[in-house]
């Protein structure tokens, strides 16, 4: 059977969901318990008495940990502790679920002090990102037991517009602009189904590499190979620093080895029993 690749930069949502199905029943097939995840997207939303927005945190469940994506308050706000109330509520929301720890990333300039104080640790770094910055990946665990602010309003499942009201005023708010492209590359059938690809999105001068699957019938032809050439050639076309990934132990980090990537950190128990690691391919 012939098979196509071929790059696309707005691709379809149903291709990629299509995709990120193939890789979840291939990474259930290897660790059947996660089958048994806890499964959480949330938010923690504080409210002015007007019932504007001025803060919140939002996080998502990650294979047995939580990962904190979103944190905002608002600058006429700030200076009254709603950073350290907004995530002491997640941090808590995340220990009665159940999850080993939280991570996530901050740049320089925006709050690697206050999370340093909230007794987070620096795991890896990544200069450059964006360029002549450097963004911090940190951990916080155990999660001990902390009173929370009951005025704050904890969303399960968060509020889409309270999700979009925070993530447009941190995007409005950052010292450098976030943009977030997504692209993706895909191995198409004579039939043109997706039998496998990858999914990623340009990010603060690098390409994050966010799902990569292959059917069993493709493994071992090279097909892994052209997809990250095709990747690759698209980041030296933008002129990125490069690509960033992640890939647990029961994954594919021999392959990512071979093709130049480096270990920047490893999170050990994601999933339980297990590692992950997080890596990179520098191209300039």
């Amino acid at each position: 059977m012939s098979y196509t690749i071929s790059l696309e930069l707005s691709p379809n949502p149903v291709d990629v969901a299509t995709l990120r199905a193939g890789l979840r029943a291939y990474n259930r097939a290897q660790v059947p318990e996660l089958l048994s995840q806890v499964k959480m997207e949330g938010a923690v939303v504080a409210y002015a008495d007007d019932g504007s927005i001025i803060g919140g945190a939002t996080g998502n469940d990650d294979w047995g940990w939580l990962y904190v994506d979103t944190l905002w308050v608002d600058a006429a706000q700030r200076g009254q502790d709603y950073g350290t109330r907004l995530m002491t509520a997640i941090e808590q929301t995340a220990r009665v679920n159940g999850f080993i720890g939280v991570y996530l990333m901050t740049a320089d300039f925006q709050a690697l002090g206050f999370y340093q104080k909230l007794g987070y640790q620096i795991v890896g770094q990544c200069p450059n990102r964006p360029a002549g910055h450097t963004t911090y990946y940190l951990v916080k665990q155990p999660l001990l037991p902390a009173p929370v602010d009951f005025r704050l309003h904890l969303q399960v499942p968060p509020d889409a517009n309270a999700l979009w009201t925070l993530d447009t005023a941190l995007r409005q708010s950052s010292a450098v602009p976030i943009i977030n492209e997504r692209l993706a590359v895909f191995v198409r059938d004579a039939d043109s189904q997706i039998v496998g690809g990858l999914v990623a999105g340009v990010f603060w001068d690098w390409l994050d590499l966010r799902w990569v699957w292959l059917a069993d019938v493709l493994r071992g032809k090279g097909y892994g190979t052209q997809l990250l050439a095709l990747a690759e050639a698209e980041c030296q076309r933008r002129g990125l620093y490069g690509i960033f990934a992640d890939t647990a132990s029961f994954q594919a980090l021999p392959f990512y080895q071979k093709h130049g990537f480096d270990i920047m950190f490893t999170l050990v128990n994601r999933p339980p029993g297990h590692e992950s690691y997080f890596i990179r391919k520098l191209l300039r």
